[in-house]
């Protein structure tokens, strides 16, 4: 399972986060910053489950981003203009 999730500790931020179906596992993929003027939102599995796509929201752009589902490896694809990420048919 793959969601955001907002905090307010000091600053507003949305990240990306994984768990288990079960509940265990609980892994922080992303790590927005600065807190308060970035937020991860949307993200998507990959048909294989390797990669997870997000929106990535930072002073009014809104850019698409790919990590490896262990949140390694994270790549730009699109700099601005994304609404809602998604995978293409395999």
């Amino acid at each position: 399972i793959v969601f955001y999730l907002n905090s307010v500790a000091e600053h507003i931020s949305s990240e990306i986060y994984t768990i288990n179906s079960d509940g265990t596992g609980l892994r922080r993929i992303t790590f927005c910053l600065p807190a308060g003027a970035s937020a991860c939102l949307d993200p998507t599995w990959s048909h294989d489950g390797n990669y997870i796509a997000f929106r990535q929201d930072m002073s009014g752009s809104k850019a698409l981003i790919i990590v490896t589902s262990a949140g390694s490896n994270a790549q730009q694809l699109v700099a601005d203009g994304v609404s809602e990420p998604t995978w293409g048919s395999p």
